[in-house]
């Protein structure tokens, strides 16, 4: 039964998986088979068969597929090639299955892990007695193989910068490590089944080199906080005072092991409130500003005092305590959430377990037409993207939605993490109105990162994307320079601030509606744009309408040009000085519409919030500041109630 055949074979075992796989490749060679396919748990351990037998493990996914192939298939067939080297991206970071995991069983208000490192499938030099090495190297997994990659660069921190401590140089490492793959995309953790990777898998994340090398502040801690630990631990005055070297007394009061100055908060038992504290110390320029941005946990309210820190040369520590007071009386759950402090350069972040013209606002919805090399509003011409892209751009556009429906709804999900989706007509209840459009939104830029989720169909599409993403994309820039500049701000205010900021693109399609039921059909509902800025390319066909003085008022159609949305985050960013832009697409009874808009996005680990610059006495910060994940998340959630106008509301200050 097995002779000449490959085997397909499910397993539910996590522990040992190696183990499992050479074993069960020892049986079908055995038994004559010729090669091996393993369904498991999905993991990014690689162990080869012995002897260059064929095998290859898959997940239960593609498992049960390969299985209904051969359930479905008279003749079954699998093809056996040489294995192939790939260089080029690594794989998405993941938290290994066997790396330790917290809470803290002895310490629970101390975070554990405090850090992560590479640690799986790690080439090393290996002794010639171990029996799985190869001239001398050798492919091994495990806390041995992650804590040199720590120690490397500790030593490398301490050569750079000799004046810190252990503590320092651990809490450079803490608040700088990636809490995101650098693509943007999150960090898994593997188990039985997957999930989002938290602080009790990663610790403050994966260790960054060279954010430690420069992280701004720092946690630091001295000898009274290790003794004020031991006092905690219970630890007698006679043991640690021949840890210290002299007599040591620890205080009547016993000391809160919350206030130890670590680069992480850990609260095991929160009933009420708890108020605790840090203190930081400034590693970076003499004369900085921070500002605080809290990610509370869930059904937690954090505040920080005081929210916004001030160095100069004299002032090197600052002190602030954290209140986290809590709306359940009794749960037995962590809820996970963090404390970053900024200065738009630095990003600094603690782990917590528990506006296009001076004086236009654009949600006035004045939409006048503008020469680029004059940037004075928001529907420009001149903007040097060539004519043949822009038609290029409209003609797939127009292509893609006379695809056949299955070839479209390959890309429809429900799953807002998704970086392609398909967005499809649907009944509004709330207004009791039928949205008619249908819509392929796509992270595009860097194109390296997204370009083989594209649908291939139509065949031009991906090349035209580029071209035309390309272009916008210096359109952006000149855009974002002549809002900045408009602010009183430098020029690269906001290209600086956002870093490595995105772009997606939304392709458009609105049918042909029924005379008779126009007054019950949009093509999109009132709306803002959650980005900073969306430049739309529209057809000829009228439809678009812009919120005026409480009129909805039409934007015709000015062949060759772009018209620009200020976004949600750019009315924050601006302090109010922009307003977000409330529009709406009417659909058309006589000829159906298409049209192509580019969204400018931040970064999942951007911190936003109103340009210190603009804000004094008479014009108080109107929003707190939050990372963009957080508003991202209330995005959907507001989405979904249908109140987009209304997602900026959780982020407004007492004073708004």
């Amino acid at each position: 039964m097995v002779a000449g055949k490959v085997v397909l074979c499910f397993t539910a075992v996590t522990k040992i998986p190696g183990t499992i796989v050479l074993s069960a490749a020892e049986v079908v060679k055995e038994a004559g088979g010729v090669g091996l396919i393993v369904a498991k748990n999905p993991s990014n351990d690689m162990y080869p068969c012995t002897d260059g037998f064929p095998c290859i493990e898959v997940d239960y996914d593609i498992g049960t597929r390969i299985l209904f192939y051969i359930r479905s298939t008279r003749f079954p067939e699998v093809k056996l090639s040489p294995s192939k080297t790939v260089v080029g991206k690594p794989v998405l970071a993941k938290v290994a299955h066997f790396s330790s995991r917290g809470p803290n069983s002895k310490s629970p208000a101390i975070l554990k892990p405090d850090i992560a490192a590479p640690g799986v499938n790690i080439l090393a030099a290996a002794s010639p007695l171990d029996t799985v090495q190869d001239g001398g190297y050798v492919m091994h997994s495990g806390s041995s193989m992650a804590t040199p990659h720590v120690a490397g660069i500790v030593a490398l921190l301490k050569a750079m910068h000799p004046e810190l401590s252990p503590a320092a140089i651990k809490s450079a490492l803490v608040t700088t490590a990636w809490r995101n793959h650098p693509s943007g995309f999150p960090i898994f953790a593997e188990g039985s089944p997957q999930k989002l990777a938290n602080p009790f898998d990663f610790g403050g994340g994966i260790a960054n080199p060279n954010g430690a090398a420069d992280p701004g502040l720092v946690y630091d801690m001295g000898t009274a906080d290790y003794i004020s630990y031991l006092c905690y631990m219970d630890y007698n005055n006679t043991a640690i005072s021949i840890l210290t070297g002299h007599p040591t007394v620890c205080p009547y009061e016993e000391p809160s092991i919350l206030d130890i100055n670590l680069p992480s908060i850990t609260i095991p038992n929160l009933r009420n409130s708890v108020t605790l504290t840090r203190t930081v110390t400034n590693v970076g320029s003499s004369n900085s500003i921070y500002r605080a941005v809290i990610e509370p946990p869930f059904g937690t309210s954090v505040s920080v005092n005081p929210d916004v820190l001030v160095f100069n040369h004299k002032t090197k520590k600052i002190t602030f305590t954290v209140t986290v007071t809590t709306a359940h009386q009794v749960n037995t759950g962590y809820f996970f959430g963090s404390l970053t402090w900024t200065d738009r350069v630095h990003t600094f972040q603690v782990a917590d377990v528990d506006k296009v013209a001076s004086g236009v606002e654009l949600s006035d919805g004045f939409i006048p037409l503008i020469d680029m090399d004059e940037l004075q509003g928001c529907q420009v011409k001149n903007h040097k993207i060539p004519e043949t892209n822009m038609n290029q751009i409209m003609g797939t556009t127009r292509e893609f939605f006379k695809l056949p429906e299955q070839e479209k709804l390959k890309f429809h999900t429900t799953d807002s993490n998704k970086s392609i989706m398909l967005f499809i007509a649907f009944k509004d209840e709330i207004e009791n109105v039928f949205i008619s459009r249908e819509s392929l939104r796509f992270s595009t830029f860097p194109f390296e990162d997204h370009v083989n989720e594209w649908p291939s169909n139509p065949p031009s599409l991906r090349k035209d994307v580029i071209e035309y993403c390309t272009s916008v994309k210096k359109v952006e820039f000149a855009v974002l320079e002549a809002i900045s500049e408009s602010l009183g701000l430098e020029k690269d205010y906001i290209d600086k601030m956002l870093c490595n900021h995105g772009q997606k693109l939304s392709i458009n399609y609105y049918p042909i509606c029924q005379e008779q039921d126009l007054e019950f059909t949009r093509g999109i509902r009132p709306h803002t744009d959650p980005a900073i800025v969306t430049l739309l390319l529209q057809d000829d066909v009228p439809g678009f309408k812009v919120l005026n003085n409480g009129k909805w008022v039409e934007v015709g159609h000015v062949p060759n040009t772009l018209v620009v949305h200020v976004g949600d985050l750019l009315q924050v960013i601006s302090n109010c000085r922009y307003k977000s832009l409330h529009h709406q697409v009417f659909v058309n009874c006589e000829k159906e519409r298409f049209s192509v808009a580019s969204f400018c996005y931040p970064s999942s680990d951007t911190a936003i919030g109103p340009a210190m610059e603009l804000i004094d006495d008479d014009h108080p910060a109107m929003y707190r500041n939050f990372m963009y994940r957080e508003f991202y998340q209330e995005m959907w959630r507001s989405a979904v109630q249908h109140a987009t106008d209304k997602r900026l509301d959780l982020f407004k200050t007492s004073i708004a």
